[in-house]
């Protein structure tokens, strides 16, 4: 043996080739083995050097290709960055390949197996691939069919990373490692085995030890057949992710996990960083009929490049279970029945019982409703329907006549709903807590309930979709005051499509953690406010809330949201208007109490209309280290846009335009403009942050020129917000008409001076102009109430100024 097979040395320059592809590689294959210390190392080079390429070589392997001839050190051992390593064999070396250089490339090589890529073999490597010591840069390991890297027979694990450096290994097979497929290490010594996942998965280290997925079920209806993935995701908030599923033939459950065919999928978290995902529907490229077993990991998807970056360890393997799913056909409305769906016909009650009997918790059953003569039909309830211990779907639209939603405008919904479920008397529930996962519900009318008893779902992705609640089969409204819960990961009301589209009228809230396009207080036309009773009409809470693309209409002096007992996204949402917004619609406040974590309220084209209180209300407890962001549009409104009370200190960043208010646009602390304080050393809602103070704002052809100043705390960084508005408010501290310029940072000095000039657009339809100061305090802002207005003058030219040239 040499003591080292190829050393490419410090400081070489230029392109260097090991072995190549394509139709020389034959000829130009190296046989690279029995050294004493590493096969190949590739030292560091100067910036600019050219691609170092390691193609088609056998590494650690007799001439044959399947025997092993191992090298006492590294098969492959790379400082170097650039380097591509590509169509090798490497069995039998320390490590098959080792980096601590980034920008690289592994693809297709196979590292631990022969060239024939058997299965059961020996001469695996110690570790299969091995990176250390890198913290920038980026690399690719694997990839799509034959892209991807054998990586079988280690001692330790298949892929071994402790670097802060993040890395794409999401599409490789792995066999027979003695430990991981994937180990995120926390030390350089033996493989330290797999990392729990942690809430929001705020730790740092290799890959941002990315969480991994959780598998609640891998199902099939056949021996072969396609395989239906549920699961979820806790991992960073409002991230993309892509999930990679590995198939796995025979046990011990992580010994042979194959990558195959369309086995990813792409999801994004909430605000609470959560996701469910499934039923998947998923063949592995038709390979299915070899796997038995099922693992899953999730990489990190770059904001910027839209690239996957950071992989996670592969999670814990479940069987793939056969569950084949029953159909119960409701056939009458009455209740309760004689406890046989079989026998005289099925209740709705006795079809609950018999799926609840079906004993198979992994295959979703179906209720169907086939009742004979014309509809609607009323289920009258005694008493709750049982509860639902089984997975099912509950589908309303299945009886003849029944329509989903189909109105392509947006604006209500077209849906003909043919069941109906209303009580004898007052008291009780529509149903006792649903235990179950996967449960759904479509296609009903659920009204005229009056107790507090709220629908309970207490499994993991429930969907409630298509739903009239509290409205009538031919959309009138009625008394009705029956909450909704279904707050386990991954469920939830409503949905894009059309068809998922459910109206709630009720004086009790919905609680899901994701809650879209529904109209909620509005019959379903889209253009009509329900007459809701009750103390609080239409409260939306939830622990972690996703709200996007829903209409919100309440009464005069009540609160769209509620209660939120953690963190949210409003996202596109209407309030006190259609979805189109040309329909005022009755509305009090946004808030009645406010959420006890972040939160986000936002809309490019949606409005917060006609507020009777003022429009978003940020009032109670101190809940600690959290922060708020308003950027939609609010439109009139009897008090003020937005008001933060005395008692509230969380920080809250308002980017929104708010026009035509009585009372102020924003209002801290006490009713009326809090005037500026020298160095703003008081305390209060927002700090009660200092207003700029304009001075001048000209206009020409194209431009308004808006100088100012502002006087606040010293040493700090500010975001001026200039606004146009067509007339001065009456408080002479306006709203804002139009959002002008909201870019500009200005410091403060030691004695807490800035001053400004900001060219913005003109608009005409302005006359005069204001602003507001938000100092930032990284991550979060607080925003002052709106300056003096001033208004809008027309630029003189200099040489008129006067009146002679």
């Amino acid at each position: 043996p040499n003591q080292t097979g190829i050393d490419i040395g410090n400081g070489q320059t230029g392109t260097m080739t090991i072995g190549r592809a394509g139709a020389a590689a034959l000829a130009d294959r190296n046989v690279i083995s029995g050294n004493a210390g590493n096969a190949i190392v590739v030292r560091t080079a100067p910036a600019g050097t050219g691609a170092t390429s390691i193609d088609s070589n056998l590494i650690g392997v007799s001439f044959d290709g399947e025997g092993n001839l191992p090298n006492g050190g590294d098969g492959i051992n790379v400082s170097r960055n650039g380097t591509i390593i590509r169509n090798n064999t490497i069995k039998g070396n320390l490590n098959g390949v080792s980096l601590s250089a980034a920008n690289f490339v592994v693809t297709g090589n196979h590292i631990g197996v022969g060239g024939q890529a058997s299965l059961i073999n020996t001469g695996g490597n110690t570790t299969g691939i091995r990176l250390q010591n890198l913290s920038s840069g980026e690399g690719v390991i694997g990839g799509a069919g034959a892209l991807a890297n054998f990586i079988a027979g280690s001692a330790q694990d298949g892929i071994e990373h402790f670097s802060g450096m993040n890395a794409d290994f999401s599409q490789n097979r792995f066999f027979r490692n003695a430990l991981l497929a994937i180990d995120l290490r926390s030390n350089t010594g033996n493989g330290d085995g797999a990392t729990a996942n942690d809430p929001g998965d705020p730790d740092i280290g290799p890959n941002g030890v990315q969480n991994k997925p959780l598998l609640a079920s891998a199902t099939r209806t056949a021996v072969g057949g396609p395989v239906t993935v549920v699961g979820t995701l806790n991992s960073l908030p409002n991230r993309s992710f892509r999930l990679t599923f590995y198939g796995i033939t025979t046990v011990p459950a992580n010994s042979e996990l194959q990558f195959l065919g369309d086995s990813q999928v792409d999801v994004t978290t909430d605000a609470g960083g959560d996701v469910s995902f499934g039923p998947l529907l998923m063949n592995f490229n038709e390979g299915s009929t070899v796997i038995n077993l099922l693992s899953a990991g999730a990489t990190l998807i770059d904001d910027v490049t839209g690239q996957p970056s950071a992989t996670s360890e592969l999670g814990t393997s479940i069987p793939i279970q056969i569950a084949v799913p029953v159909t119960f056909v409701v056939t009458s409305n009455a209740d309760p029945g004689n406890g046989d769906c079989n026998t005289g016909g099925c209740t709705l009650r006795e079809a609950i019982v018999a799926a609840n009997g079906n004993g198979n918790a992994l295959a979703i059953d179906d209720i169907r409703f086939t009742i004979l003569g014309n509809g609607p039909h009323s289920i009258i309830l005694a008493s709750a329907l049982p509860a639902i211990t089984q997975p099912v779907t509950i589908d309303g639209y299945t009886q003849a006549g029944s329509a989903a939603n189909t109105d392509a405008t947006g604006v209500g919904s077209n849906a003909v709903l043919m069941i109906a479920l209303r009580p004898t008397t007052s008291g009780f529930a529509t149903f006792d807590p649903a235990t179950a996962s996967g449960v759904t519900l479509r296609g009903l009318s659920i009204h005229s309930f009056t107790s507090n008893n709220a629908i309970n779902f207490q499994g993991i992705n429930a969907r409630v979709e298509g739903n009239w609640f509290g409205v009538q089969p031919d959309g009138s409204d009625t008394a009705n005051s029956v909450g909704f819960r279904a707050q386990g990961a991954g469920s939830r009301f409503g949905g894009d499509a059309l068809a998922q589209r459910n109206i709630w009228s009720s004086s009790l809230p919905v609680r899901a953690p994701t809650i879209i396009n529904n109209l909620f207080g509005v019959l379903p036309d889209g253009r009509t406010s329900t007459n809701v009773a009750g103390p609080r009409a239409h409260l939306v809470g939830a622990e972690i809330l996703v709200a996007r693309g829903n209409v919100f209409s309440t009464g005069v002096d009540q609160p769209a949201f509620a209660q939120i007992q953690g963190s949210c996204v409003l996202d596109d949402n209407s309030f006190g208007e259609s979805a189109d917004g040309q329909t005022l619609l009755s509305f009090g406040t946004l808030w009645g109490f406010i959420p006890e974590g972040d939160c986000t309220i936002r809309s490019a084209s949606r409005r917060i209309r006609g507020a009777s209180l003022a429009a978003i209300r940020f009032d109670g407890t101190n809940f600690g280290n959290l922060s708020y962001t308003v950027d939609q549009a609010i439109e009139g409104g009897a008090q003020a846009g937005i008001t933060l009370s005395s008692t509230f200190f969380q920080p809250v960043s308002i980017r929104s335009a708010i026009r035509n208010t009585v009372g102020l646009g924003i209002d801290l602390g006490a009713v009326g403009v809090d005037e500026n304080d020298t160095g703003d050393g008081d305390s209060g809602p927002n700090g009660l942050q200092n207003f700029p103070v304009l001075i001048s704002a000209e206009r020409s052809a194209d431009s308004i020129t808006v100088a100012g100043t502002l006087n606040a705390d010293s040493g700090q960084r500010f975001r001026i917000s200039i606004c146009g508005i067509a007339s001065e408010h009456v408080s002479g501290h306006g709203g804002c008409d139009e959002v002008l310029d909201e870019e500009t940072r200005v410091d403060a000095d030691a004695q807490g001076n800035a001053s400004f000039s900001i060219v913005v657009p003109n608009n005409p339809a302005h006359q005069f102009v204001t602003a507001t100061a938000s100092m930032i305090s990284a991550p979060v802002e607080r925003t002052s109430e709106y300056a003096l207005n001033i208004p809008i003058t027309e630029l003189q030219d200099a040489i008129f100024a006067n009146e002679f040239e």
